[in-house]
């Protein structure tokens, strides 16, 4: 399913040209626990996308999460974006941030953390035994851990302070965001957090707490200092 390589970073047809350019292990543990990745987060992507369908009859019928009431113009707008978030899902791998879809997004990446963690447990230890035995194939695992186990951006963010533009924020599948990865995502309760360390600023960190919208393309809320932050979905 070409949904799951793309979510999980693996290009559907890209990993499997390249991976037939090493040099086959027999028995190779971390091939093994690569296949049964992959069956994993076929499985969780294929949730997410029958969630789609779910929510959509839900939100069509006026059954939104927290007692939320859409007038029909609203109504009509959240389906439209709930099919855009589908699509962009399907064909990059971008989670939705809409609010019927929030927590099966959620989910999708923590089982997919899940599964990551036993791949890469699996990928350590061939490599531990290959560095031993085979310094050339140590290199091939090291190479198959880079190809497969690259977080991937799940969804970019115009983050704004009042009226000025300041950044684009990339939200990636491990937690972590911006260009250098030197910062961490939380989406809890419709409010999503970025923080970090900011050497250099009058606070030394940096905590953004911004409420999201019901279709999840806005968001605004408070920084560290107190000021008003405000972000929009743009990827």
């Amino acid at each position: 399913m070409t949904v799951l390589r793309v979510a999980v970073g693996i290009a559907a047809v890209g990993a499997v040209a390249v991976s037939c350019g090493f040099r086959q292990v027999e028995s190779d543990e971390f091939d093994e626990a690569y296949d049964a990745h992959v069956e994993a987060m076929d499985g969780h992507a294929d949730r997410l996308l029958a969630a789609f369908e779910a929510e959509e009859k839900r939100v069509r019928a006026g059954q939104i999460d927290g007692g939320v009431k859409l007038s029909v113009e609203e109504t009509a707008n959240l389906l439209r974006t709930m099919g855009e978030e589908k699509k962009a899902f399907e064909e990059d791998g971008l989670i939705p941030l809409s609010l019927p879809m929030r927590d099966h997004a959620g989910e999708f990446l923590l089982r997919g953390a899940e599964s990551g963690k036993r791949l890469r447990k699996a990928a350590e230890r061939s490599l531990r035994r290959a560095i031993r035995d085979d310094p050339e194939a140590a290199r091939e695992i090291q190479s198959r851990i880079t190809l497969y186990m690259t977080p991937r951006v799940v969804a970019v963010l115009n983050v704004s302070v009042g009226s000025r533009s300041d950044e684009d924020v990339a939200l990636w599948s491990d937690g972590t965001a911006g260009e250098e990865r030197d910062l961490r995502w939380t989406c809890r309760r419709g409010v999503l957090s970025l923080s970090g360390q900011e050497p250099g600023t009058s606070t030394g960190y940096r905590l953004d707490r911004m409420q999201l919208s019901v279709d999840g393309r806005s968001m605004n809320g408070l920084d560290e200092k107190g000021k008003i932050k405000t972000a929009t979905r743009i990827k």
